[in-house]
């Protein structure tokens, strides 16, 4: 009877026991998954998370055709972490490109030498690179490797898997029709911030919003399948379509130019315009900027004249005669198909719509 008495007390005494843990177990796990979560989440993303911004493009300028007279163009910058190079004693692990199931390990040494080979560097550079790096801090985390290659770089680069080298974007703006409609479209300075033109006027419909998400990594830097989270969509710039015809732009800034030289001129603008729809189908002015290259024009030139440049009036003061003649019934804005009668007014100024010009 007491034996039976001792096994039931053993049982009670481990059944408030496991009892006691679960419900500890219960309110910490409460804890960790409801009230403190937040927090925790904050903590371990500090520690483990990696913010990305994803750039927009900026919208293109194209002409009444579609052509493309502003664009925007993608490079990639390629980085390493110098500390993580010598993690595992320099040696990492990648799939096995022969397409096994197995991996294979690969030293730092041996993977400056794929690097190089794609970018054009020597092994010893990149290694020189690592090294001045870690002279400066032993924990440093960020190395350029080289800056501004192209996509077909950036794919063969990620082809190698290797798990400390990222790679970041920016836009660089380019026109490829040079100096056609630079005075128009305008150009970009540092950073490729609006300086003038259309690209400056039109900024708010060129500019997209960045995009932003966040992945996790390893204490390797190798990024944790599935962790990656967007924060914010990639939304690109809208597109700025002209009534210029870059064709006739062309031709119309050649001719300026030859007039310009010609009668030594101080400055010339030529501009042709649909008289049907008043589109201006071409504004060129001599010495037209090349927003490729802004350094190289003359800076009296880089904006667009035919717009800022004050001029005398000059002849447009001849509006105020043909009003008199209209008030005073000398004139009319409308044709005249009959013949005048005798001891009628002067003879009527017809005003003729002139066809558009190309």
């Amino acid at each position: 009877m007491l034996r039976l008495r001792q096994s039931r007390f053993r049982r009670a005494i481990a059944l408030v026991l496991v009892v006691s843990a679960s419900l500890a177990f219960l309110v910490r796990l409460a804890d960790v998954q409801l009230v403190s979560a937040a927090a925790l989440n904050e903590e371990a993303k500090d520690k483990r998370a990696v913010p990305v911004e994803i750039p927009s493009m900026r919208g293109d300028i194209v002409d009444r055709n579609g052509v493309v007279l502003a664009t925007t163009d993608a490079r990639y910058d390629v980085q390493l972490s110098p500390k993580n190079t010598k993690l595992n004693g320099g040696v990492f692990t990648r799939p096995d490109p022969k397409g096994g199931v197995g991996t294979i390990n690969v030293t730092a040494k041996e993977a400056f030498e794929e690097i190089g080979a794609i970018t054009g560097q020597k092994a010893s550079e990149i290694q020189k690179t690592v090294d001045d790096a870690l002279k400066k801090n032993k924990k440093s985390d960020f190395a350029y490797v080289k800056r501004s290659v192209d996509l077909t770089v950036l794919n063969k680069l990620k082809a190698l898997n290797i798990p400390w080298l990222t790679f970041s974007t920016h836009m660089t703006r380019t026109y490829p029709n040079g100096a056609v409609a630079g005075n128009i479209i305008g150009f970009s300075g540092a950073e490729d911030k609006p300086q003038a033109g259309i690209e400056l006027s039109q900024d708010k419909c060129l500019t997209g919003i960045d995009g932003t998400e966040n992945y996790e990594r390893s204490a390797d830097g190798v990024p944790l399948p599935g962790s990656v989270v967007v924060t914010q969509k990639t939304l690109d710039g809208g597109t700025v379509k002209l009534t210029l015809d870059r064709d006739l732009q062309w031709q119309a800034q050649q001719i300026i130019n030859e007039q310009v030289q010609k009668v030594s001129a101080e400055y010339g603008y030529l501009v042709i315009m649909n008289v049907k729809t008043g589109e201006l189908v071409a504004v060129a002015e001599d010495g037209s900027v090349d927003p490729n290259d802004v350094d190289a024009s003359d800076p009296a030139k880089r904006e667009a004249r035919s717009f800022v440049a004050p001029y005398e009036p000059g002849s447009t003061f001849k509006v105020i005669t043909a009003a008199a003649l209209i008030d005073q019934g000398a004139a009319t804005p409308r044709p005249r198909t009959r013949r005048l009668k005798t001891g009628d007014p002067s003879p009527m100024c017809t005003l003729k719509t002139p066809s558009a010009t190309r």
